[in-house]
């Protein structure tokens, strides 16, 4: 009797512990960690089987969640236990790009550090800092040899996207890395063309002054 009640506290205990480890390898659960920089609770969960390239029904990872947000410490962590660092969402962006948008410069440092690509296929970081104005992390791509006029997959560039949100700061990095004033997009949209569709009279200056005709 004593015996056969050892056993079914033993099968209990077991379940809950089952239950717990389960709990800990729920996705969701695992993306609210990244998302509030959980970095215990995230190591707790790789040490029970988690996979570091858990991602969301729209393919954003740990990796990029803590990305976004710059969380430095977390997202070395992952890089550290082989969270792919390239790895695309639905939309085709990157850990990479989710840091340029936000404007993580740190973040953006220590990524191309640990071998994120700089000059990926259609959009790319440039694009994403661009289009968000932020010239700090803008700059440091461009040291890093980012492509000034990456063609998206619908022909726009860097320029285009700054000039598009009057970043009027990116727009002047750009121009003095001799960003190209001349190219269309696929709707034959130019820089300029935005520019004076936008009424935006401080980027027609500036085009024109690089030599941007109509």
């Amino acid at each position: 009797m004593k015996r056969g009640l050892q056993r079914i506290i033993a099968a209990a205990l077991l379940l809950a512990f089952a239950v717990a480890a389960y709990a800990q390898l729920d996705p969701e659960r695992l993306l609210r960690m990244a998302e509030t920089n959980d970095v215990a609770g995230i190591q707790a969960a790789l040490a029970l089987g988690a996979d570091p390239d858990t991602a969301d029904e729209h393919g954003n990872t740990l990796l990029a969640a803590a990305a976004a947000a710059g969380y430095v410490e977390l997202a070395q962590f992952l890089i550290s236990h082989r969270a792919r660092i390239n790895n695309r969402n639905a939309f085709g962006d990157t850990s990479l790009m989710a840091a340029s948008y936000h404007g993580q410069l740190e973040m953006v440092r220590q990524l191309i550090a640990s071998g994120a690509e700089v000059n990926t296929q259609g959009w790319t970081a440039l694009h994403y800092c661009a289009w968000q104005g932020h010239v700090d992390v803008c700059t440091l791509l461009i040291d890093l040899r980012a492509r000034l006029n990456a063609r998206s997959p619908n022909g726009t560039t860097p320029l285009m996207m700054a000039v598009r949100q009057g970043k009027t700061g990116a727009v002047r990095l750009l121009l003095a890395h001799r960003a190209s004033t001349d190219l269309k997009n696929d709707e034959g949209a130019t820089a300029l063309s935005w520019a004076i569709r936008d009424n935006r009279g401080d980027m027609i200056m500036l085009l024109k002054e690089a030599g941007a005709t109509e």
